[in-house]
């Protein structure tokens, strides 16, 4: 089956502590750095405590690392079918 449109899903994956990998690519990234700078000034962008940043209460994911949060949620064991 092909879609015309790219279709957006939600993953969920309940880990003990933060995604190191997220964390580590927010430093190379130019968005997380905009994002950052307009915390004080935007109430629907928040950095928690664990070094997230949320945006409208999304956790911002960089490009680099869907990829690899992709493949891994498709290599669960509960995804497979």
């Amino acid at each position: 089956m092909t879609y015309a449109n790219r279709r957006i899903a939600a993953t969920y994956i309940v880990k003990e502590a933060p995604d190191r990998g997220i964390l580590e690519a927010y430093e190379k990234d130019a968005m997380a750095t905009g994002l950052r700078t307009r915390i004080p000034i935007e109430e629907y962008i928040v950095e928690t405590s664990e070094g997230y940043i949320r945006y409208h209460g999304k956790v911002y994911v960089p490009s680099i690392e869907q990829v690899r949060l992709t493949r891994q949620a498709h290599a669960a064991v509960v995804y497979r079918y």
